[in-house]
């Protein structure tokens, strides 16, 4: 209820469209900081235990119910919207009858707290640990509100409840649609990047082979296929021209980049560069290295994962490592402007 009151993390995100290591507005920075302190006084909040002194007497439950833009709290209500709120309505209704529900206002409502946010200080002191006087009566004295009842929507408990619904259309401006480089500018590094991308696959397979999941830790069949589907996805947004000319056949443009490095498929359907070292007795990926462009995130996150593990050697020796396994377009220029961004190295 406290982070539902403030809430700094979703203004953040759907307002400023700020990332996770970038410097937050000063607007933005107060409200954390309110939080912040506003949390101290969660360390005061304390729920005093309850003793049984009769076993015999009969206590009947009371729950309530509410919702809001920010959080909702206890089970789905019917709404004046015409959703399929029966569908939820036909498990529960087994469990409760309508004339076991009375409306409550907002102020005598705990549930209502939790939807729209409460600070810690006013919580100590709200209906949420100090009940509604209405509790202490009995049920019958519940109070009166002009809100219909379930009655009114709910003839029986008996009689089918038949599922309503309604058809939105929504527009969606073509400056909000998703970006191709959303998933690689999640992650900083490529072996988070790997991993991410090799649990969605294996999600997809076992929902493929409901029969034969696969579980446990990733292995290394599983992180190579991952990268490879990574390469393709970047190849076939980039040298989309080419892989298609590539697959019917056809002689690449004479516009084309990477014309003069006589590319071709290979049979996962990857990218590579030809030449007559096909016949020099020496490894396929070296061979015939995968293309990469020149500018683009993933190209990035390969040229640091090499410059790390060689202990962030100069650019020559990176260069060469990579060319083993990878052919970057203007590979010289974008491992030094890389290398330059190093702190470490700088250091």
């Amino acid at each position: 209820m406290v982070v539902t009151h403030h809430n700094p993390e979703q203004t953040t995100h759907a307002k400023y469209q700020l990332q996770w290591d970038e410097v937050v507005p000063p607007d933005i920075a107060i409200e954390w900081k309110t939080l912040l302190k506003d949390i101290l006084f969660v360390k005061d909040f304390k729920i005093s235990r309850y003793l049984f002194h009769d076993a015999d007497k009969e206590i009947p439950p009371d729950g309530f119910s509410d919702a809001s833009e920010k959080a909702y709290v206890a089970n789905p209500m019917p709404t004046d919207g015409k959703l399929s709120w029966p569908t939820e309505w036909r498990k529960s209704k087994l469990l409760s009858s309508p004339t076991q529900w009375h409306p409550v206002s907002g102020n005598e409502n705990p549930a209502d707290l939790a939807t729209r946010g409460v600070s810690s200080s006013a919580l100590l002191t709200s209906v949420w640990l100090c009940v509604p006087e209405f509790l202490h009566n009995e049920c019958s004295f519940y109070p009166e509100s002009s809100v219909p009842t379930l009655n009114d929507s709910v003839s029986t408990l008996n009689d089918p409840v038949p599922e309503e619904r309604c058809c939105v259309q929504s527009t969606i401006a073509a400056n909000h649609l998703p970006n191709s480089n959303d998933l690689f500018q999640k992650y900083s590094s490529l072996f988070k990047l790997k991993r991410a991308a090799a649990y969605c696959l294996r999600f997809v397979n076992n929902c493929r082979n409901s029969k034969d999941k696969v579980t446990g830790f990733l292995n290394t069949s599983e992180l190579t296929n991952a990268i490879n589907v990574l390469i393709k996805f970047v190849q076939f947004i980039v040298f989309n021209n080419e892989i298609n000319a590539l697959k019917r056949n056809q002689a690449l443009s004479c516009r084309s980049k990477i014309l003069s490095l006589n590319p071709f498929l290979d049979n996962s359907g990857i990218l590579r560069v030809g030449g007559r070292l096909r016949h020099a007795n020496i490894a396929y990926g070296h061979k015939h290295p995968i293309l990469l462009p020149k500018r683009h995130i993933l190209t990035d996150l390969i040229v640091r994962y090499y410059h790390e593990i060689l202990l962030h050697a100069c650019p020559q020796l990176v260069q060469s490592s990579i060319q083993e396994q990878y052919w970057i377009i203007g590979a010289r220029d974008v491992i030094r402007h890389l290398i330059k961004k190093c702190v470490k190295s700088t250091k």
